[in-house]
């Protein structure tokens, strides 16, 4: 849909694999008219013109977002796509009387009006993103507290056994879907978190919330490669700052026996991205559900490597006083549970470019907080690397689309 005055075309669709990742199926957005779909060409059903439209654009909008299956998607016998586009709300009465029903490609131009295409956020829920920044960004910080009485593997075990014992009642099977849940684990709780909090114990809190922003980057790609999803030109440059913002932030020979931290965490970036993908393909399934699954999978791995690769646990564990106590509770409790029910809330209500812009703002608030609470060094590196990275996964995640002015 294109309204008077707009410079490109508005394309409401529903997508199958949002609701796997947890998002609304109801996706709007400023992509390409008439994409095809595996090659196929598309049909246009009704191309409406003139006098009058905007109206129609107003109405197709107002019931879009009203689409009563956003958060379930099946191939069969549905919900599905073209259940989106056969929503008997979305249609309109031409100037003829002719009942037009919209199905799967519409064009409608122009006429006199505006489009009102995103809710704006409620003062509650723009409360609530902000606290998920502030979580996300103090996530680095008390960790980096935990690590300093507990060694990596160790916390992480402990980390995910009391996500187990908070989210035993959400632990319900999911027929067919256990093996892909046991991989997902492998990858988001065996690896990445291991990788993560393995650089965390040797490295500054804020390059470590910085380069883990690498995990968007390496997102693209994946989906590139899983998905066949188109990578732009901006999208390719954007990643090229990214890793050269990681590169900054490693400095020079001088840092050189951090290295292996920093590439840690590059590797757990990559291991989230997988898990992504991973995830995507479970289907739909709650976030709570999924992160009982996933801790429960994860405890005999984590606490296999840390019997393993570790020592001195009995130690430390002895040793550990309220502060590191308490990083395992916050890591569990306000991390893995609140943290990501709430930005899940959030993607299922609003528009993904409302939110994730929001997200971007995390590494600010780690290198910040972890300045304030931890007294590191604002260093040149982590300024510079840091403006990088951020602009770099800005100019794959958003593509300027949030930039773009919207009618109201």
């Amino acid at each position: 849909m294109k309204p008077t005055g707009a410079s490109t075309f508005t394309v409401y669709e529903g997508i199958g694999w949002r609701a796997y990742h947890g998002m609304s199926v109801l996706s709007v957005n400023g992509r390409s008219l008439d994409g095809r779909w595996f090659g196929a060409e598309p049909e246009i059903i009704v191309d409406l013109r003139g006098e009058g439209i905007d109206e129609a654009i107003k109405d197709i909008a107002t019931a879009a977002r009203d689409y009563p299956h956003a958060d379930e998607y099946r191939v069969w016998p549905g919900p599905n796509s073209n259940t989106f586009t056969a929503f008997d709300r979305i249609e309109r009465n031409t100037s003829s009387r002719e009942r037009v029903t919209f199905s799967p490609v519409v064009h409608v131009r122009g006429g006199g009006g505006t489009l009102e295409r995103q809710l704006s956020m409620k003062p509650l829920d723009t409360f609530w993103a902000v606290a998920v920044i502030l979580i996300w960004g103090l996530n680095f910080v008390v960790g980096k507290i935990g690590l300093a009485q507990i060694p990596p593997l160790l916390l992480m075990t402990l980390r995910f056994s009391l996500v187990v014992i908070l989210l035993f009642p959400f632990l319900k099977v999911q027929h067919g879907r256990m093996g892909q849940l046991a991989v997902v684990s492998v990858a988001l709780g065996g690896l990445h978190y291991s990788l993560m909090f393995v650089g965390l114990s040797g490295i500054d809190a804020g390059p470590v919330s910085i380069a883990a922003q690498l995990m968007v980057p390496f997102s693209a790609v994946l989906a590139w490669a899983f998905f066949r999803e188109r990578l732009t030109a901006l999208q390719i440059a954007g990643m090229m700052i990214a890793f050269a913002g990681v590169y900054v932030l490693g400095g020079g020979a001088e840092r050189a026996p951090q290295a292996p931290y920093l590439l840690s965490v590059v590797g757990a970036a990559f291991t989230l991205a997988l898990a992504t993908i991973l995830i995507k393909r479970l289907g739909p399934i709650s976030i709570f559900t999924l992160n009982a699954w996933i801790a429960l999978f994860t405890v005999p791995q984590l606490l296999a490597a840390t019997l393993i690769l570790e020592g001195g646990q009995t130690a430390a564990l002895r040793g550990a006083d309220w502060r590191a106590w308490g990083a395992v509770a916050f890591m569990a409790i306000m991390v893995t549970i609140l943290s990501h029910g709430l930005y899940y809330y959030l993607v299922r209500k609003y528009e993904v470019n409302q939110v994730v812009p929001l997200t971007l703002l995390t590494p600010v608030a780690a290198v910040v907080l972890a300045v304030l609470f931890l007294g590191e060094a604002l260093s040149f590196e982590v300024v510079a690397g840091g403006v990088l990275v951020v602009a770099g996964v800005a100019m794959i995640q958003l593509r300027f689309e949030w930039l773009r002015r919207v009618p109201r």
